[in-house]
């Protein structure tokens, strides 16, 4: 069970990985110039494991939500629990506090008429194989299903490079190449790219013997984040599937897949029972792939844009200017830029047209961002708005399908840093490093989880915000002072040594809570018409010490004796902060910080407050010994 600001860490059940690789490179030396040219070529064989949101994903908007389900499944059959001292479940009565329920099952690869087949109305197996309901939940699924939930690929990596390092002169020289990869093996997903040529350009100039200058720049492509073919790789259809559409992300060989995961919406299906009955029973209902939902609510085989899939590629350039003052002290100012293009964005397809909108030259089923040739666009017409924003009474837009997982290669993100460093060293037993950087970072969306969604498919443009990883400001000093090896017993052999770090809050968003524009997603929603990630949280100032003394024993032997303290000054920093307001709109001033003071008047009692911790103090003693 889940609320709209969790976050799910670790994607697959489980990855098995075999790589061959071969690489060799060659260098030759000519005048000022040295060559290096080179190849590198793996192949990868890989099997994963995703038992997608198997056995039960319940989506609970609040805390009262999920009393109201515990009243409706009475587990035990005791009184009522009351409601808690928290914001009112945001759902109608009628939803018993579940707004979405998601459940993988394991289904026969082989499609027909047989027993062992698949055809529309197969009931799956259960968590529990048949057997009684084990509360305890020792399996997401019986181990006898595990190949259902499996997947393998076989695919490889190709790079050729040539590069040349030219000493014009003793104070001046040029680094420049090209690189080219390939990527092979994925054109059952998507179509193989042939373009990642990479040219780049350094130089490293030295005015004199304290100052050197450097700066760079070049293109740098990334390789396909395996997960999103990995989740989706064993997913099924079957022929027919969504008559109309030629989908755009399914990949081939799908109705042969071993799974599929479906999507039950509150008010358009009965979430709330298909969840208890699962909880309570262990039995999955029927599985219809094809017809209206209900009972027909899969995903399909969700997946990358076939077609819009290419490689992501980052821009990136750098100065630095690094000069020597006095004897031991370094002064380092730089700069860096990156702008990252084609970074995978997640998308529900069925989604209908915004009120009072249409496609006219569309036909009736598809009156929404898909169009029957795997194309989306917007639709025609003047939205009506509710709350300022777009609203989709129609919710999705094809009722034979729940959410269609598509992704595709369209985000662009840009960071720009510029970082002040200080290294200071007195002789053998002193060193200090101190570094600050002030930096921005922007992109238009992500797919890290569900929440990270549009909240309107039909409007990117209003993606575009502060990213989810920004800090504005960070600081980090650390120090290292050691006594001699020789000398007064009492004295020699100590070491003392320190990591300060303070840095600005991270950025979240303000999200509503429910589902306040209909599109059948009730996480991705924010409040009024904020973008994203306009609540700063709190700041992270900690210190830590570590202070130790080692003793010798002969030539070869020592041991180390030493005594660590993280978070030594036990300051409460703040990780995570609750920012689920429980209202379409503010209901008073806007939040703009965490601990300002401004909470949710009628909506969320908890909003603002912390939803996470990082560790308090912790204090450390070792012994190390060597010999």
């Amino acid at each position: 069970m889940t609320s709209p600001s969790d976050t799910i860490s670790g994607t697959l059940d489980a990855i098995f990985e075999s790589r061959a690789q071969f690489s060799d490179s060659v260098a030759w030396v000519k005048g000022n110039h040295y060559w290096k040219f080179g190849y590198d070529s793996n192949y990868v064989n890989d099997y994963s494991n995703f038992p997608g949101f198997t056995p039960v994903r319940i989506i609970l908007p609040s805390l009262n939500c999920l009393v109201a389900f515990a009243n409706f499944v009475n587990f035990g059959g005791g009184p009522p629990l009351p409601q808690m001292a928290a914001a009112p479940c945001p759902l109608p009565p009628t939803f018993n506090g579940v707004a979405v329920t998601f459940f993988g099952v394991a289904l026969p690869r082989e499609n027909g008429p047989g027993a062992n087949q698949y055809q529309d109305g197969f009931v799956p197996t259960g968590p529990f194989e048949g057997g009684p309901v084990d509360h305890s939940w020792p399996n997401a699924f019986p181990k006898s299903l595990f190949q259902n939930y499996s997947f393998q690929m076989n695919h490889g990596y190709q790079g050729f490079f040539a590069q040349d390092q030219w000493k014009l002169n003793p104070k001046l020289t040029l680094n420049y190449g090209i690189r080219w990869d390939l990527e092979t093996g994925l054109s059952r997903q998507i179509d193989s790219y042939y373009g990642a040529w990479q040219p780049r350009l350094g130089f490293a100039y030295a005015p004199d013997n304290k100052t050197v200058i450097r700066g760079g720049g070049g293109l740098f492509f990334d390789r396909n984040n395996m997960t999103f073919f990995f989740i989706t790789g064993d997913q099924k259809t079957i022929p027919g599937y969504l008559t109309g559409f030629n989908l755009p992300m399914v990949r081939k060989g799908a109705e042969n897949g071993g799974w599929q995961l479906n999507q039950v919406v509150g008010g358009v299906a009965p979430a709330d029972l298909v969840a208890e009955n699962i909880l309570m029973t262990g039995q999955y209902p029927a599985e219809f792939i094809s017809g209206p939902c209900p009972p027909s609510c899969g995903v399909g085989a969700g997946g990358m844009d076939r077609h819009n899939s290419k490689l992501p590629y980052a821009e990136q350039a750098s100065f630095e200017i690094d000069r020597e003052i006095g004897r031991g002290l370094t002064l380092d100012i730089g700069y860096l830029f990156v702008g990252a293009h084609r970074l995978v964005r997640g998308n529900n397809l069925n989604v209908s047209c915004p009120d009072g909108t249409t496609k006219p030259g569309n036909p009736s089923f598809a009156q929404g961002w898909l169009n029957p040739d795997g194309t989306h666009s917007s639709c025609s017409g003047t939205p009506t708005l509710l709350f300022g924003k777009e609203h989709f009474a129609a919710g999705p837009e094809d009722i034979r399908a729940g959410l269609l997982d598509f992704n595709n290669g369209v985000v662009h993100a840009n960071y720009h840093g510029l970082t002040l460093q200080a290294i200071e060293r007195l002789g053998k037993y002193f060193n200090l490093n101190a570094n600050y950087t002030f930096s921005k970072s922007i992109d238009d969306g992500n797919f890290t989880t569900f929440i990270n969604l549009p909240q309107n498919q039909f409007d990117y443009k209003a993606e575009r915000a502060l990213s989810n990883q920004d800090v504005r400001h960070r600081f980090i000093a650390n120090f290292s002072a050691t006594t001699a090896d020789h000398g007064s017993v009492l004295m020699k052999d100590w070491t003392f040594s320190s990591i300060i770090t303070a840095q600005g809050g991270r950025p979240f968003t303000l999200f509503v809570g429910f589902d306040a524009n209909n599109d059948t997603n009730p996480v991705t929603d924010r409040v009024g018409l904020v973008r994203r990630n306009t609540y700063i949280g709190d700041k992270l100032v900690a210190w830590d010490a570590r202070i130790a003394r080692a003793f010798r024993f002969g030539e070869r032997a020592k041991a180390e004796v030493s005594f660590d303290a993280f978070n030594l000054l036990n300051r409460q920093n703040v990780d995570e902060v609750t920012s689920v307001y429980d209202a379409p709109v503010f209901t008073g001033p806007v939040p703009q910080h965490f601990d300002d003071g401004i909470g949710a008047p009628g909506g969320n009692p908890d909003f603002g407050k912390p939803r996470t911790m990082l560790n308090p103090r912790q204090l450390q003693v070792a012994l190390k010994v060597s010999f």
